[in-house]
C-alpha cells in the first residue's frame, strides 16, 4: 500500500530545510517540486551569494555531492536573449527619459523577460534534469553549508575590521538601526534558509532570472559577490520581484564599457537602471551598494534617482566625493567611505552636511581620520560610527563627538599596529559630555595597539553614562581590575575585552556576581584569566534560575583544563572556547 504525504504536509517539513536542501527536494519529483516552489513563493527575504569555488568544491567534496554536467550557455546567446526585451526599453529612455514613460515601457512589453528564458527544471513525466538554473549551484549539506558560510557571512564583508571588532557587531544585543547593515546581525537568524549559494562570481542572465522567477514575493534581496551587476540585472529584479522595499549589492560590479563589443553595453550599469529601479520601486527604503566599485559620479546617479531611501550605504567604493549632497529628504542612515584610499573623515562630513545629510540618525564613515568641528550642523544624530586610520603621532580630533548626544559609538583605528591609540582620557571624558543616554560604546583597534585609557577613565564613565549596557575594548592599555570593578554601577548586558593583560578572575567574577542584567561575556586574549571565570559562571546561573550568561573565552590551553575537569554546565549557562577569534 502506497502512502504519500499530502501538499501542505510537505510544506512543513520543507519549512525547517536549509535553502540548498530544498533545492535539492524540488528535484526529486514534480508533486515536491509543487510544494517546494509553493513554500518559497511567500518567502519575504532572499540572498543570493557567489562563494569562493574552491571552497564550494571542498566542500561538495565533503558532503560527496557532485554538481550538476551539462552545456552552459554561452555567454553571447544570453545576452542576446537580454537584449531583445532590452532594447525595447532602452529606446524608451533615450527617446522620453521622464519616470512614468518607463513604467509603460515595462507593463507594454509584448514579451516578458521570463517567457524568454528556459522556465521548468523537471520533465514531471520523466524526470529529467532539464534547465540550466541550478547547474551553476552546488548544493551543501547543512553542516557544511554553516562551515562554509561562517567566513563569508561574519568577516568577508568587514575586511577592514579586526576580527574581534567583526565578532562584536555581530553578537550585539543592541541592534544599531532598524536597517540591513553589513556590520552588523540584523539578517534573519536561521539564514541557510533564505540564502541561495552559486558556485561561481560570473552567472549567466538566465540562470539570475530563472532563479528570481521564483521569489515573486520577496520584500528584501540581497546578492553578494556576483559580477553581474549591470541595467539588465536591474531590469529582471524589477521584473521579477515588484515588492522589493530593501536591495541589497555587496562586492559586486559590472564589466567596463567596450566600444569592440557590441553587447556590451547591456553589461554595464548607466542611470538607466537606477532610473527604472526608482520608478519601479517608489518604496524602495534600503539600498545597499557596498565594495561595487562605483565612481563619484556613478554614486551621484544613484542617489538623484532614489530620493526615497531612508538607509544607504556605499561604502568601500572609490570616492564618495559630493554625491552625499544630493540625499533625499527621507534618509536616517548613511554608511560611506573607504579605508583604502585617502579620502578624509572631514570632507565626507562636510559633504554631507551640505544638504539632508546634516538630518541622518545614524552616521558611520571610513576614512582617514580629521576635524569633526562638522558635528554641530548635525541635529539628529544619535548613532555614530567612525572606523578611521591617522598617520599623525597623537591627534586630538576625536573631542570634537562632544558636540553629539549619542546612544551608540563606535571607534575602531586601523593601522595601528604597535602604536599609541589615537583616543586619550582627555578626549575619551571631553567627547561623552554630552551622551548621558549612551548604551552602546565600542573601541578597538589592531592587534597590539595601546589603548591609552585608565582605570578613572571607566570610573568617570559610570558617572558621564549611567545607562550603558553594552562595552567593547581591546589593547594592551593600563587598565586593571579596579577599573572594571567600577562597570559593576551599570546595568551591562554585554561586556567584551580584549588584550588586556593586566585583568584578573577577581574582576570579572565580581561583575559577573554583582550585574544581574549581563548576559554576554567575551574575554579574548587575556593571559590573567582562569578556569576559575567558568566556575563561577557556573555557580551564578546555578544559583539562579531566572539568569541568562553566554561565557566566551579565546584560551586552547583553558579549554583544555576544563575539560579534563568534567564540569556540568547548568541549561542556563553557555560556555564557548573559540580561540580562532583570538
Amino acid at each position: 500500500m502506497e502512502c504519500r504525504l499530502d501538499r501542505d504536509c510537505l510544506i512543513m517539513i520543507f519549512e525547517y530545510l536549509s535553502m540548498p536542501e530544498k533545492l535539492k527536494c524540488r528535484l526529486v519529483s514534480h508533486e515536491w517540486s509543487i510544494a517546494v516552489d509553493k513554500l518559497i513563493a511567500g518567502q519575504q527575504y532572499l540572498e543570493v551569494f557567489a562563494a569562493n569555488s574552491s571552497l564550494v568544491a571542498a566542500s561538495v567534496e565533503a558532503t560527496g555531492i557532485s554538481s550538476y554536467s551539462s552545456n552552459q550557455l554561452s555567454f553571447n546567446s544570453a545576452v542576446r536573449s537580454a537584449k531583445k526585451l532590452w532594447s525595447s526599453v532602452n529606446a524608451k529612455l533615450m527617446a522620453q527619459p521622464e519616470a512614468n514613460d518607463v513604467e509603460v515601457a515595462v507593463a507594454n512589453n509584448n514579451r516578458p523577460i521570463m517567457n524568454v528564458m528556459n522556465n521548468p527544471i523537471i520533465n514531471p513525466i520523466i524526470r529529467e534534469h532539464r534547465s540550466n538554473e541550478y547547474e551553476l549551484m552546488n548544493v551543501c549539506s547543512p553542516s557544511n553549508l554553516l562551515n562554509l558560510s561562517s567566513y563569508y557571512w561574519t568577516y568577508a564583508f568587514c575586511a577592514s575590521s579586526s576580527l574581534f571588532s567583526s565578532y562584536s557587531f555581530a553578537n550585539s544585543t543592541i541592534t544599531s538601526h532598524e536597517y540591513f547593515h553589513s556590520f552588523c546581525d540584523c539578517y534573519p537568524r536561521q539564514r541557510h534558509k533564505y540564502s541561495v549559494i552559486l558556485d561561481r562570481k560570473n552567472i549567466s542572465f538566465e540562470t539570475f532570472n530563472n532563479l528570481l522567477s521564483k521569489f515573486s514575493n520577496i520584500l528584501s534581496l540581497v546578492v553578494r559577490n556576483v559580477d553581474q551587476l549591470s541595467d539588465v540585472i536591474l531590469f529582471m529584479i524589477t521584473q521579477q520581484c515588484p515588492n522589493v522595499q530593501s536591495l541589497s549589492f555587496c562586492n559586486c560590479s559590472g564589466l567596463k564599457k567596450d566600444k569592440n563589443n557590441q553587447y556590451a553595453p547591456l553589461n554595464c550599469l548607466t542611470d538607466y537602471g537606477w532610473r527604472l529601479l526608482s520608478n519601479s520601486y517608489p518604496n524602495l527604503t534600503s539600498l545597499t551598494l557596498r565594495q561595487c566599485k562605483l565612481s563619484e559620479s556613478q554614486l551621484t546617479k544613484v542617489i538623484q534617482h532614489c530620493k526615497n531611501l531612508q538607509f544607504l550605504d556605499i561604502s568601500d567604493n572609490i570616492c564618495v566625493g559630493r554625491s552625499v549632497r544630493y540625499l533625499g529628504p527621507s534618509i536616517e542612515c548613511l554608511i560611506c567611505g573607504d579605508l583604502s584610499n585617502d579620502e578624509g573623515i572631514d570632507t565626507i562630513l562636510s559633504n554631507i552636511a551640505f544638504a539632508n545629510g546634516r538630518h541622518v540618525k545614524y552616521l558611520s564613515i571610513f576614512g582617514a581620520l580629521g576635524s569633526l568641528k562638522t558635528f554641530s550642523e548635525f541635529d539628529r544624530l544619535s548613532k555614530l560610527e567612525l572606523h578611521y586610520y591617522t598617520d599623525e603621532e597623537l591627534p586630538n580630533y576625536l573631542s570634537d563627538i562632544g558636540m553629539l548626544s549619542l546612544t551608540s559609538l563606535v571607534l575602531e583605528q586601523i593601522r595601528c599596529y604597535e602604536s599609541p591609540s589615537a583616543i586619550n582620557v582627555t578626549q575619551f571624558d571631553q567627547m561623552l559630555a554630552r551622551s548621558p543616554n549612551l548604551r552602546r560604546l565600542q573601541i578597538t583597534g589592531d592587534f597590539d595597539w595601546n589603548l591609552r585609557l585608565n582605570d578613572n577613565s571607566l570610573k568617570k564613565l559610570t558617572t558621564l553614562c549611567p545607562k550603558l549596557q553594552e562595552i567593547t575594548l581591546n589593547g594592551n592599555g593600563s587598565l586593571t581590575d579596579y577599573g572594571i570593578m567600577h562597570l559593576a554601577n551599570l546595568p551591562l548586558v554585554q561586556l567584551s575585552l580584549s588584550s588586556f593583560h593586566a585583568i584578573t578572575d577577581y574582576s570579572i567574577k565580581s561583575i559577573m556576581r554583582k550585574v544581574s542584567t549581563l548576559k554576554q561575556i567575551t574575554l579574548v586574549d587575556m593571559p590573567q584569566i582562569t578556569e576559575r571565570v567558568v566556575s563561577k559562571a557556573i555557580a551564578v546561573c546555578a544559583n539562579d534560575e531566572r539568569r541568562r550568561l553566554n561565557l566566551t573565552l579565546s584560551d586552547e590551553q583553558m579549554s583544555k583544563r576544563v575539560r579534563r575537569r568534567n564540569l556540568t554546565y547548568p541549561n542556563n549557562l553557555r560556555v564557548n572556547f573559540d580561540s580562532e577569534r583570538g
